[in-house]
């Protein structure tokens, strides 16, 4: 049975729930880091501004692109260790400030490259799954409630196995 339309939007509703949520979270984490660590505000402030003081210096100066990218990418790097030094020196993770998705691949949209996500594609497959009725079923039918009692031990004709074996 294929999932029906009204199914699959539910299901990329929750997507878009999921997504906001970690959206919220990282902007809450963000927010307490500022105010733990004003010190990474400023590095985050000045990271912001890279882009545009690097054209700024190009247009003004015309300073070689090439060295000033070269700057901007050892300043980068230099700023964003500096902040993890921060962030690990009061207990917070590398990563704290980043946003964490479900699905990493899709970033909880479903979709990569126009295509459906395996997170997606699995969901679909439990629903069809759950809809079928096969869960309730297999959830008293398993190996755990199986009798192999219920099998003959003797061969059935001229076959040399038992049902049972």
């Amino acid at each position: 049975m294929p999932i029906s339309d009204t199914k699959l939007q539910e299901i990329l509703q929750q997507y878009d729930i999921r997504r906001t949520q970690a959206e919220q979270r990282k902007d809450q984490c963000v927010q307490e880091v500022y105010q733990r660590l004003p010190q990474v505000r400023a590095i985050d402030t000045e990271m912001e501004s890279f882009g545009l003081n690097a054209m700024r210096s190009y247009l003004i100066h015309g300073h070689d692109p090439v060295q000033a990218i070269a700057a901007l990418r050892s300043r980068t790097e230099e700023l964003q260790q500096q902040k993890k030094a921060l962030l690990s020196s009061v207990g917070y993770p590398a990563d704290y400030m980043e946003i964490h998705y479900t699905c990493p691949i899709c970033k909880d949209t479903g979709y990569v490259n126009y295509q459906k996500c395996h997170c997606l594609q699995q969901q679909l497959i439990d629903e069809a799954y759950d809809q079928s009725g096969l869960r309730r079923i297999l959830a008293r039918e398993n190996r755990q409630s199986f009798d192999p009692t219920l099998f003959s031990s003797q061969p059935f004709g001229a076959e040399a196995l038992s049902p049972r074996k």
